[in-house]
């Protein structure tokens, strides 16, 4: 019922009321009918991240050439192949509801609302529900990719907050030919470069302030995030007798490690478009349709909370409430 439902609420909107070329995403939480009283720990899988794949080729194409010169160690922290674990709160009364525990956001069990509007006339293009201990990124991509397939819509510029700033991420947006204006996080490679250390792509090594190279080491896998890193090491001669040993590693190590994220210049050529005018008339465009949307839907078309239990039945809520605004804006349109 839901996926028939989305289409009937998204597929009858013509090019007359969204044209789908600039998009602006966010998410909103919506209170679950779920007793905070009734918990218990259980402990589940975390699923492989939607441009998980990806991550995985590039870590392998890297690591076969690594490893097919004699002169370098292997080593590096590797991914184990089982899914990892993780513990996680779950209400007695809705299993499905995620515990909400984020800053400047209610503690309790909600669902959120990953929605899509376009910014023709804010018509809303996509609503997926995810359980509220989800991250903003994790079906991103794969809700453009479908709106474009199923709806035919031809994206071309998306919108997003700081939640969805991953180097993979820019990755997955540019294989599906989107031009991201993302909010930048503030990165270790941009403190790095406030450091002094410049990355050359030419010899894909960086540069220390003092002119000594750290070279690719290996991969590093880091589990708590789901991303592989390709890790820079300087020499232990040249760190010895460094004058800036001290403020560049402290004392007690022996050299310098620089760890630089898989599809990183994806992630840099978002920076870049993030010191444009355009960038500045979509992030206005969002903070506009977004958080306009979001506040009129939940005091005028009952997106507060839910009634009832599950996320079959909290996507239908949802998606109701998106129809009802988006009669409103069509009949506007006209």
């Amino acid at each position: 019922m839901p996926r028939d439902l989305r289409s009937h609420c998204f597929g009858v909107y013509n090019e007359r009321y969204r044209d789908g070329r600039v998009v602006v995403v966010d998410s909103t939480h919506i209170k679950a009918n779920a007793s905070t009283y009734k918990t218990e720990k259980v402990v589940i899988e975390k699923k492989p991240l939607e441009y998980f794949e990806e991550l995985e080729q590039e870590a392998r194409r890297i690591e076969s050439g690594h490893d097919d010169d004699p002169n370098k160690k292997k080593r590096g922290r590797k991914r184990k192949e089982e899914l990892p674990e993780k513990e996680v709160t779950q209400s007695k009364t809705d299993r499905e509801a995620g515990l909400l525990n984020r800053e400047n956001k209610p503690k309790g069990f909600y669902y959120l609302a990953h929605t899509t509007i376009d910014v023709n006339h804010g018509i809303i293009t996509d609503v997926h529900v995810t359980p509220a201990n989800m991250n903003d990124h994790e079906p991103f991509t794969a809700r453009l990719r479908e709106q474009k397939d199923k709806f035919q819509l031809q994206i071309q510029k998306v919108g997003a907050d700081k939640g969805y700033d991953r180097s993979a991420v820019h990755h997955a947006l540019e294989k599906l030919e989107i031009e991201g204006y993302i909010t930048p996080i503030d990165s270790d490679e941009a403190h790095m470069q406030k450091m002094g250390f410049i990355y050359s792509k030419k010899h894909d090594t960086y540069k220390c302030p003092e002119g000594r190279s750290l070279h690719f080491s290996h991969i590093s896998w880091r589990t708590e995030r789901q991303t592989y890193s390709k890790v820079y090491t300087s020499q232990s001669k040249d760190c010895k007798v460094c004058p800036l040993r001290s403020n560049c590693f402290g004392k007690t190590g022996t050299r310098k490690t620089i760890q630089r994220p898989l599809f990183q210049e994806a992630k840099e050529r978002n920076v870049a478009r993030s010191k444009t005018s355009i960038y500045k008339r979509i992030q206005e465009a969002r903070r506009v349709w977004c958080e306009g949307s979001f506040g009129t839907m939940k005091r005028c078309h009952n997106l507060t909370q839910t009634y009832k239990k599950g996320i079959r039945n909290a996507t239908e809520h949802c998606l109701f409430s998106a129809l009802a605004l988006n009669i409103k804006r069509m009949i506007r349109a006209v």
